[in-house]
């Protein structure tokens, strides 16, 4: 495979849990300053797609090369400088401050246990800033609510300052305020350079903030490409029937029909 020192390329990409095929043969490429929005049901292999990116999952594929280097010949440490992930929930099995929990995000960067020093405080401080978490940065993360939880695992991510970002549904548990706020964030960040993938539920996010657009279906590849392939033709192959696309205020909005 040629290497592409910008890009992020999976080709061919094949998931089963014994004779039971999850992924039939995903496939796309990425370059810095993309977001790419996840779409698809629930089963529909988004999420197991993610944790093969990340090597979780013993996938198969024809190639996934990662800023000119296969992911296969990575180690978990240099795994850990390029991709950054938020899961869609995490228990931290002790009780750890708010700010404890958002600096282990910086632990990729560091030899040992102690060994972070201003810099990265400073930037453990802006992630929860940039993501209005500041004020809780005491508080213990046991006691705090489930979006406050979210948006602190999305602040570690952020402070990881990893140049790939893979999302699983970071904004589920969020109000409608916060949930914009997070796709701006990402937003702002794939277009200072980073990649970013993020699975969601709401295709208007999609619609609104992704550059990109990969559809699954069943485990396979419905369309990839910009944002634009999201049509009324596709929504009904993921969602059904009655969901229409219409233009407010010169912004493009998803709805269901009711008649």
């Amino acid at each position: 495979m040629q290497n592409y020192l910008d890009k992020f390329i999976v080709e061919n990409l094949k998931f089963s849990y014994g004779k039971n095929q999850i992924l039939c043969g995903i496939s796309f490429e990425l370059e810095r300053g993309d977001l790419l929005g996840l779409m698809g049901s629930n089963g529909s292999g988004k999420t197991t797609l993610i944790r093969s990116l990340l090597g979780f999952l013993n996938a198969s594929y024809d190639g996934y090369n990662i800023f000119g280097s296969e992911f296969k010949s990575l180690k978990i440490s240099q795994i850990s400088r390029l991709i950054s992930y938020v899961p869609q929930a995490h228990n931290l099995p002790f009780n750890y401050t708010l700010f404890d929990m958002v600096l282990m995000g910086k632990r990729p960067h560091f030899g040992g246990v102690f060994g972070f020093g201003k810099d990265d405080i400073k930037a453990v401080e802006n992630a929860m800033d940039m993501v209005g978490i500041l004020p809780l940065k005491d508080k213990s993360f046991s006691s705090l609510s489930g979006g406050q939880k979210q948006l602190g695992l999305i602040a570690r991510a952020i402070a990881q300052d990893s140049p790939i970002m893979i999302l699983d549904e970071p904004t589920s548990a969020l109000d409608f305020n916060n949930q914009i706020l997070i796709w701006k964030t990402m937003h702002a960040l794939a277009k200072n350079g980073k990649i970013i993938i993020i699975c969601s539920h709401e295709p208007n996010h999609i619609f609104w903030f992704a550059s990109k657009v990969l559809a699954i279906k069943d485990g396979k590849a419905l369309a990839f490409g910009k944002s634009e392939i999201i049509n009324e033709i596709l929504l009904e192959q993921i969602y059904g029937a009655n969901y229409k696309i219409c233009s407010l205020a010169n912004q493009k909005i998803i709805y269901y029909s009711i008649n």
